[in-house]
């Protein structure tokens, strides 16, 4: 019988991850390609040569310690800021330079895109290139969480148990200044304190939210970060990539049909903003379509929030905060009924 692995040596890195919300689609169509990494992470493409010197290479993958990356996210958008949440976490089994001799294909054309970014700052403020990295992910030991208040867990770490204070916008500058770059984790409470948090927001039950993102993200923004602490949200601006979720495509595509089909298959819970546009949007009209299937087929919740519940358009674009809080509040209200 072979020996257990000893866990004791795996080394642990807290990665900062950008996520903006745009109010604008992005140029082109979504790229179908970026669905492939949206079920599970399969690499982390980056340019720290600190980072890439501690991660293992080609020919050291048999080593039975393990190298742990946890991407921690800040959703944002021109008004508003979600607290920081845990994005992912992946197991490294090698880290590759040399982008043609990637194997994984998505993986490759993500890199490329990112090389070519960086080229392309470098000639416009005449510096050298930042080299690109790829830290590819071990297949059976990588996953992405639902969104997740994770704010309170790394300030008290990073900052000092008595830094974080919900209401302080300054220890949230703080924290992004302070995972400008990779951190490795040394303290083994930290480590623990992260695998608890990842654990229960894994084994919370999942509701997908349908809404349209030009008229209602921010009511979106305000109601996940309500839910969290009961539900895992599963939403385009946060679980998807910004490839694919701010792509300009007016009709989802049959690759993007078959990755919404599996994810609503998995939540047990759908809450739709129905705003004035939603039933014009080909987008939310087939995901309607697919939770009333659900609903119907396995017996799904489905909270429908309309303006005979009080969304108003005001409400759904964040300019009427208090009926916002007061909906959000009732929406809460049957979910605990509910359960």
């Amino acid at each position: 019988m072979s020996a257990a692995p000893d866990n004791s040596a795996d080394t642990h890195h807290l990665v900062y991850v950008k996520r903006r919300v745009s109010r604008k689609p992005a140029k082109g169509d979504v790229e179908d390609w970026a669905l492939e990494g949206l079920d599970q992470p399969r690499a982390h493409i980056f340019g720290h040569e600190f980072l890439a010197a501690r991660l293992p290479k080609p020919d050291q993958t048999k080593q039975l310690r393990r190298h742990i990356l946890w991407f921690v996210g800040a959703l944002r958008d021109h008004q508003h800021q979600l607290p920081f949440a845990l994005d992912a976490r992946m197991s490294v089994l090698y880290i590759e330079e040399d982008l043609e001799k990637i194997e994984d294909g998505y993986v490759r054309r993500v890199a490329e895109r990112r090389l070519k970014e960086n080229k392309r700052l470098a000639e416009r403020y005449n510096r050298k290139c930042t080299p690109v990295y790829a830290a590819i992910s071990a297949p059976d030991d990588a996953q992405y969480f639902s969104f997740n208040n994770v704010e309170p867990l790394i300030a008290s770490f990073l900052l000092g148990k008595s830094a974080y204070t919900s209401s302080d916008e300054s220890v949230r500058q703080r924290l992004a200044k302070s995972l400008q770059s990779p951190r490795h984790i040394v303290d083994p409470r930290f480590v623990q304190a992260l695998t608890e948090h990842a654990h229960l927001v894994s084994s919370r039950p999942q509701i997908f939210i349908s809404y349209r993102w030009r008229e209602a993200t921010p009511f979106a923004m305000q109601l996940v970060q309500q839910i969290d602490p009961y539900y895992g949200c599963w939403w385009d601006r946060w679980s998807m990539s910004r490839a694919v979720a701010q792509g300009s495509s007016k009709v989802p595509s049959p690759p993007l049909k078959d990755a919404l089909k599996h994810v609503i298959s998995r939540c047990s819970i759908g809450i739709v903003v129905r705003t004035e546009g939603y039933g014009c949007s080909e987008w939310t009209k087939f995901e309607y379509d697919c939770l009333a299937e659900m609903q119907q087929s396995v017996g799904m919740r489905l909270i429908v929030l309309e303006q005979s519940k009080g969304l108003s358009a005001a409400v759904a674009a964040g300019q009427d905060a208090a009926a916002a809080e007061g909906l959000i509040h009732a929406v809460l209200h049957e979910l605990r009924l509910g359960t």
